[in-house]
């Protein structure tokens, strides 16, 4: 257990310092104007790692947030597909069964005669000539 330090009484205080083995005085510097300068920067240093520190955790939750909405669509995406994958193969057994049955299936039509379309062919055309644009012996834009 360590014993409190006993301040020094005032005359020490007011003592000038002195040298030992010397009788010459030390003049200690006086206070400059860069002590409250250090404290001005480290104080704006301290604001701006912690603004910066802020933004880059803003940035961060923004990424991460975005990479969560793209993930959550493409997951939709992929569900939609199987759908659509499972709906058709159901569509095209329903169909088949529907055709080995006998049954008419909506979309398709029994080819009867009757209901074929002739359609007389265009007569033919005779090709036109083309005209061709009369090529300058000069440059263009006169260079």
């Amino acid at each position: 257990m360590a014993l409190p330090a006993r301040p020094l009484p005032p005359e020490v205080l007011d003592q000038p310092h002195i040298r030992p083995h010397s009788d010459s005085i030390i003049n200690f510097p006086r206070r400059t104007q860069s002590l409250p300068f250090l404290r001005r920067l480290y104080r704006v240093s301290q604001g701006l790692v912690l603004l910066l520190s802020g933004t880059t955790l803003l940035f961060y939750a923004g990424t991460v947030l975005g990479e969560m909405h793209w993930q959550k669509q493409y997951n939709y995406l992929v569900k939609l597909r199987q759908q659509r994958l499972e709906l058709m193969a159901t569509t095209a057994t329903l169909q088949h069964h529907l055709v080995q049955s006998g049954g008419r299936v909506a979309g398709t039509v029994v080819q009867t005669p009757a209901q074929t379309l002739f359609i007389a062919p265009v007569p033919l055309r005779t090709p036109r000539p083309v005209r061709l644009p009369q090529e300058r012996s000069w440059p263009v834009g006169g260079y």
